[in-house]
């Protein structure tokens, strides 16, 4: 079952180490190996436009410098970039007018918060 999932492309956009780390154990564990890591909303839309590529799956932390989840939401939007992604909010924010600001977008299809578990990865690939 594992190996079903081997072909999807993830991006994890996230500033924070530790949450990576534990990121990318929960998304190995459950048999998912392309994964592309970046620190904010900027990097992650310069990395869009660059290797023209669209994720299956992007995970999106709200609170980060440079460019948070919210605007790269927004740019993606304006751009036309990641329409075809599914797009999964993992921050630690539990302030209602965030979730309610990420639900405005379509293909936000979840809001998480950490840590990503396996439970919490087999949830997101039920999507698929």
């Amino acid at each position: 079952m594992k190996n079903l999932y081997a072909h999807l492309k993830v991006l994890l956009v996230e500033d924070d180490e530790v949450a990576n780390y534990l990121s990318l154990n929960a998304l190995e564990s459950c048999g998912i190996t392309n994964v592309h890591v970046t620190q904010n909303g900027k990097e992650a839309i310069n990395f869009l436009e660059q290797e023209k590529i669209t994720p299956d799956i992007i995970l999106l932390d709200l609170n980060m410098p440079i460019m948070g989840g919210l605007e790269f939401l927004q740019k993606c939007h304006e751009r036309d970039t990641c329409i075809e992604s599914r797009i999964f909010i993992l921050t630690s924010s539990i302030r209602p007018e965030d979730k309610i600001k990420a639900r405005e977008f379509d293909n936000v299809k979840d809001y998480l918060e950490k840590p990503l578990t396996d439970e919490k990865v087999e949830n997101i690939l039920s999507n698929f």
